[in-house]
C-alpha cells in the first residue's frame, strides 16, 4: 500500500505542522519537499514555503498542506512533471509550478464523497473541454511521520492560467469567492480591474453580447451544469486576463460532498454573478438559451463526459489509482474517517445507484426548468467515425424539419433564422404528434390504511369506489413529497405503515400508432406498477410478491428523481387501461413517501418517426444539424459528429514521424523580429501520413 503511489516529504523546523489538533498555520515555514517514487523513477527535492490552507470552519486533526516556491526560500518555481502519466486530451499538465495543494480529503469523507469528489470534477471540466487543475494521489511523510494520502493538485492562480493560456503571470487576474459564489470575494491576484469591468458588463444590458469577451460563457455554462449535478459548496474560482484576450474562466473551487444527489430545485440556480438569468435579457437572451441547450446535448447525450458510462469510466480510474493506497489511509486515520470497507462500499453505491440514473435525472431537470426543448435534436444513425462513400448516415427527429450543414455552420443564426447555407429536409408537417397521457396533477385513487389486499386490487374489474382521490403528487413528508395530495401513514409515526395503493385508468384509443410508451415513474422508497393487471414494472429493492407488510429493502437512492421505463405498443389496450402502483417505505420510521407517474406516447424510436434521405460523405465531415418546427419556430438543441471518409482501412504503419525538433538553442535573432525568446517555444514534432487514405486520429497519443 505504501509503494502504490508516489511520496511526497515534507521536512520542516518548524514542528507546529505536527500538532494535530492545534489550529492551522497561515505563515509559510521553510520546508524541504521531496518526491519519491518506489519504481526508481528520479523525483525531486526543492525548498518552498509550508503553510496549512482551508478547513476554516472544521478544523480536521488530517490538514492540507500548501508549498509555494519564492526567492526567499529557493527557487521560485518548481521544474518537474509532478503529474506525468496523468495526461488528458484537451490540457495536458503544466511541469512549472509556483504553488502546490496538498489536499487531505478530510472535509469529503462521511457520506460526502469520500476522497473523490475533487478529483471527480476537476477531471470531469477537463473531460467537457474545460481547463481544470490536473491532480494524483500521493502518500504524505511530514518530518518522517506517516500523514495518510493525499490529493496533489495544482493550485487555480495566475500561475496556471499562464502555464496554460501562454504569456507572464502578470497579466492574469485571479478570483476566488464562497457561499452562494458571492461572499468572502477576492482577486487574489493580479489588480482587480479585469473582473470588475466583467461584473459591470454582466450586470448590465445585453450582457450575453456585451460581455462575450470578458466572461468564457460557454466555459461558465459547463460550470453550471457541473455544479448542479451535484452537492457540494457553492464557491469557485475564476482567471481571466485583459491584456492576453482570456475571458474568465471558471471551476469549482470546493467540491467536497459533490458525489451525492443534487436538490431538485438545483438545476435553475442563477451562479456566480448571477449569469444564468442575466444572461437572459436583451437581444442576446435567446441566443443564450440556445447554447446552454447545445451544452447540455454535448454532456448528455452521445457518449458526453456526462453520460452515465464515462461519468463511471472517470470515478473508476481515480478509485483505482487510491484504493491500494488508501489501506494505509485508513491505518492512520480510520478512528477519524471511513475505515476501508465503507470507504469502498460508497463507491460501488455510486457505480450501482447513483450514476446509472443522475443524467436522466438532470435531463428532466433541465427541461422542467426551462433549458432543455422537448424537440428531439437530429440523431445520426452513426455518431461520426469512419465512413466508406457508399455508408448511408440518417437523420431523425419528430420534428417537421431537419437543417443540416457540412461547411462547420451552424444551422441556426444568432436570433433564431435559418442559415441559407443549410439544407433543409421537410417532412410535410411532421408524423403523429406525442401525446402525454398522465402527467403531474392528475387524479388517483388511493388507499392508506394498511391494508393488505393481496393482488386483487391490481385488475382492471377492482372496486376502488370507497378509495381517496387526490391529484399527483401524492405522499407525504417535509419536502414537497405530498406537494398535489397529502396521504395518511397510520396511527403511529414511529411505525408507519409499509404499503399504500395507488389506481387510476388511462384512455388511449388507438396505442398503435406510437412507437413505444414512456413510463415515467417517482416513488420513495420502493414500488411495482401494474398494468391491467400485469406488473410491467418493480424496483430493485422491492421483492417480487412482497406483502404489504413488507418493507422494501433499501431506501431509493434519490427521492425526487424521475426513473424512465419503456413500454411496447402491445402493453396498452385500445380505449380504458388500468394503472396499479404499491409504494413501499424502507422503514416503520422513514419520514416520508412519494408517488407520481407519467405516461407519453412516444413517436419517436431512437430518435423520432421522421427519418431523412441517407447522405454520403466522400471527404471528411462535420456534420451540423438541428430539428425545427416550422409552425412554432422552435429549434432544437445542436447535435454534431465528424466523419472521416475510407474506402480501405489506413495502415497504422502509414503515421509516420517526419521531423522532430527537440532542445533547439536559445533565438540568436533580435527579440522584435520573433514572437518568442524562450527555446522551448520552438519545439515541434511533424506527423505525416504517408499512405493515400484519410487516418482518423481521434484518440491517438504520444506514449513511451
Amino acid at each position: 500500500s505504501l509503494k502504490a503511489v508516489p511520496t511526497i516529504s515534507l521536512v520542516t523546523e518548524n514542528t507546529g505542522f505536527l500538532n494535530e489538533t492545534a489550529g492551522n498555520i497561515r505563515s509559510e515555514h521553510t520546508v524541504s519537499v521531496e518526491m519519491m517514487f518506489a519504481d526508481g523513477t528520479p523525483g525531486f527535492q526543492e525548498d518552498g514555503g509550508l503553510s496549512n490552507y482551508g478547513g476554516r470552519f472544521t478544523n480536521f486533526r488530517k490538514k492540507s498542506f500548501r508549498v509555494a516556491f519564492r526567492s526567499q526560500f529557493g527557487a521560485t518555481k518548481l521544474k518537474y512533471p509532478i503529474f506525468y502519466g496523468f495526461e488528458y486530451e484537451n490540457f495536458p499538465p503544466a511541469e512549472e509550478f509556483d504553488v502546490i495543494n496538498l489536499r487531505s480529503g478530510s472535509h469529503d469523507m462521511a457520506a460526502r464523497g469520500a476522497y473523490m469528489s475533487n478529483r471527480f470534477t476537476d477531471d470531469s471540466m477537463i473531460e467537457m473541454g474545460n481547463i481544470g487543475p490536473h491532480g494524483r494521489f500521493v502518500h504524505l511523510y511530514l518530518n518522517g511521520n506517516y500523514w495518510g494520502q493525499y490529493h496533489l493538485r495544482e493550485r487555480w492562480s495566475a500561475d496556471m492560467a499562464s502555464s496554460y493560456f501562454g504569456g507572464p503571470e502578470a497579466d492574469y487576474e485571479a478570483v476566488n469567492a464562497n457561499d452562494n459564489f458571492v461572499n468572502d470575494e477576492e482577486v487574489y491576484d493580479g489588480t482587480g480591474e479585469f473582473w470588475t469591468a466583467t461584473k459591470a458588463l454582466v450586470a448590465g444590458t445585453d450582457p450575453f453580447v456585451n460581455a462575450a469577451n470578458h466572461i468564457d460563457i460557454a466555459n461558465i455554462v459547463d460550470f453550471m451544469l457541473l455544479w448542479v449535478s451535484g452537492n457540494s459548496e457553492s464557491e469557485f474560482r475564476s482567471f481571466g486576463s485583459s491584456a492576453q484576450g482570456i475571458p474568465f474562466k471558471f471551476m469549482i473551487k470546493d467540491a467536497d460532498g459533490f458525489l451525492r444527489m443534487p436538490g431538485s430545485s438545483k438545476a435553475g440556480h442563477n451562479g456566480p454573478l448571477g449569469v444564468m438569468s442575466r444572461m437572459q435579457t436583451g437581444m442576446g437572451g435567446a441566443d443564450f438559451d440556445i447554447l446552454v441547450a447545445d451544452r447540455i446535448h454535448k454532456h448528455f447525450f452521445n457518449d458526453g463526459a456526462l453520460t452515465p458510462a464515462r461519468n463511471i469510466a472517470r470515478l473508476q480510474r481515480r478509485v483505482a489509482e487510491a484504493r491500494p493506497g488508501f489501506i494505509s489511509e485508513s491505518a492512520r486515520w480510520g478512528d477519524v474517517f471511513r475505515e476501508f470497507t465503507s470507504w469502498e462500499n460508497y463507491q460501488t453505491n455510486l457505480v450501482t445507484n447513483h450514476f446509472p440514473q443522475l443524467t436522466d435525472t438532470m435531463i428532466s431537470r433541465f427541461k422542467a426548468e426551462g433549458m432543455y426543448p422537448d424537440l428531439i435534436s437530429p440523431v445520426f444513425s452513426q455518431y461520426g467515425g469512419a465512413v466508406s462513400p457508399t455508408t448511408p448516415v440518417t437523420m431523425a427527429t419528430d420534428a417537421d424539419t431537419i437543417l443540416y450543414t457540412t461547411d462547420g455552420s451552424d444551422p441556426r443564426l444568432a436570433g433564431g433564422a435559418q442559415n441559407p447555407a443549410a439544407a433543409s429536409v421537410s417532412f410535410n408537417g411532421g408524423g403523429p404528434t406525442p401525446v402525454t397521457y398522465l402527467s403531474t396533477g392528475h387524479v388517483w385513487k388511493y388507499l392508506d390504511d394498511g391494508s393488505d389486499l393481496g393482488t386483487a386490487w391490481q385488475a382492471p374489474g377492482f372496486n376502488d369506489s370507497t378509495w381517496q382521490m387526490g391529484p399527483s403528487q401524492l405522499g407525504y413528508g417535509s419536502d414537497g413529497e405530498g406537494s398535489g395530495t397529502t396521504v395518511g401513514f397510520g396511527p403511529d409515526s414511529g411505525n408507519k405503515f409499509a404499503t399504500t395503493y395507488f389506481r387510476t385508468t388511462v384512455d388511449i384509443p388507438d396505442p398503435s400508432q406510437f412507437l413505444q410508451f414512456l413510463v415515467r415513474l417517482k416513488y420513495d422508497d420502493g414500488a411495482a406498477v401494474y398494468l391491467n393487471g400485469t406488473e410491467v414494472i418493480r424496483t430493485p429493492n422491492l421483492p417480487a410478491g412482497a406483502p404489504a407488510s413488507q418493507y422494501a429493502t433499501s431506501n431509493t437512492s434519490s427521492e425526487d428523481a424521475w426513473r424512465d421505463y419503456i413500454l411496447p405498443t402491445s402493453s396498452f389496450q385500445p380505449g380504458l387501461n388500468t394503472l396499479a402502483v404499491e409504494v413501499h417505505q424502507a422503514s416503520g420510521s422513514s419520514s416520508d413517501m412519494r408517488m407520481d407517474l407519467t405516461v407519453r406516447g412516444e413517436t419517436s424510436l431512437g430518435g423520432g418517426s421522421n427519418v431523412s434521405d441517407p447522405l454520403f460523405f466522400s471527404v471528411p465531415t462535420l456534420l451540423r444539424a438541428r430539428a425545427y418546427n416550422s409552425g412554432t419556430g422552435e429549434w432544437s438543441a445542436l447535435n454534431e459528429a465528424f466523419f472521416t471518409v475510407d474506402t480501405v482501412p489506413a495502415a497504422p504503419d502509414n503515421l509516420v514521424m517526419a521531423e522532430l525538433h527537440y532542445h533547439p538553442a536559445n533565438p540568436t535573432v533580435p527579440q522584435e523580429t520573433i514572437i518568442s525568446n524562450d527555446r522551448d517555444d520552438f519545439e515541434f514534432a511533424e506527423l505525416l501520413n504517408i499512405g493515400t487514405q484519410t487516418i482518423d486520429l481521434g484518440g491517438a497519443r504520444f506514449d513511451a
